[in-house]
Order: structure tokens, then C-alpha cells, then sequence
């Protein structure tokens, strides 16, 4: 994900960047429900960057991807105890997984980027007809 936000020209070690990168992650792993109200809330991320203070939304995001991952880490132990077939499940485990991870990462980076060149167009030229 980190990768993806430079990609894009975002600072991964940013504190609003984690956060946004914790969301994406919290999105990849949400049921219906959450991922309606994740993008309701990454929508809005390119316009008020610097404003979320939303501290218990934040710790709460955290935990739902902490206990995602501990949860698919704990069934890929348990697989490893049959010998091939813990293998293949591992692998095709953490290639979905990281594909998902990807993919979410590279289209909310992509939706920002569109989203933030909009919004500076739609400025500029409210600037040049009121000039």
C-alpha cells in the first residue's frame, strides 16, 4: 500500500496517509455494510485532508484490520498442519489476499487523484471567470 500511495504522490509516512492506507485495508476486509460506509468516508478524504479527527473511528478501523489478519494468519497455521495441502492453501491465501489488497489500494488511490484534479479544475475556473 505503501508502494501505491507513492505511486500516486502521496507521503506513506504521513500521518493522514496511514490513515487513509488503514482505511483502504479496513475496505478490502468489510462486509457490505462497512464498505458503504468506509467509501461514504474516502469519498470525501481528498477535500478535507488534515480534518479527521474522528479518533474512535480511527482506533476502531485499526482493529478491524489487526483482527482481519490475525484471523486469516491463525487459519493458515492451522492448514500448515497437513503438510501439502497447507502449502497450496497458504499460497492461494495470500495471493487473493494480496491481490484484493492491491487492487483496492491502486482504485482509491486512483478515484483521490481524479477526485482532487476535479475539484482544482472546478477552482481554477471559478477563479478565471470571476477575474
Amino acid at each position: 500500500m505503501q508502494d501505491i500511495a507513492v505511486t500516486y504522490g502521496y507521503d506513506p509516512k504521513n500521518k493522514e496517509e496511514r490513515v487513509f492506507i488503514i482505511k483502504c485495508l479496513q475496505l478490502n476486509s468489510a462486509d457490505v455494510v462497512g464498505k458503504k460506509s468506509i467509501l461514504k468516508e474516502l469519498k470525501s478524504y481528498h477535500v478535507s485532508e488534515g480534518k479527521h479527527d474522528n479518533m474512535i473511528s480511527q482506533i476502531q478501523g485499526w482493529r478491524e484490520v489487526v483482527y482481519n489478519y490475525r484471523d486469516s494468519f491463525g487459519w493458515k497455521k492451522l492448514f500448515q498442519l497437513v503438510p501439502i495441502a497447507g502449502i497450496l492453501f497458504g499460497a492461494v491465501s495470500n495471493r487473493s489476499q494480496l491481490k484484493g489488497v492491491a487492487e483496492t489500494g491502486i482504485m482509491q488511490y486512483r478515484k483521490r487523484r481524479i477526485l482532487a484534479k476535479l475539484e482544482e479544475l472546478t477552482q481554477q475556473e471559478q477563479s478565471e471567470s470571476g477575474a
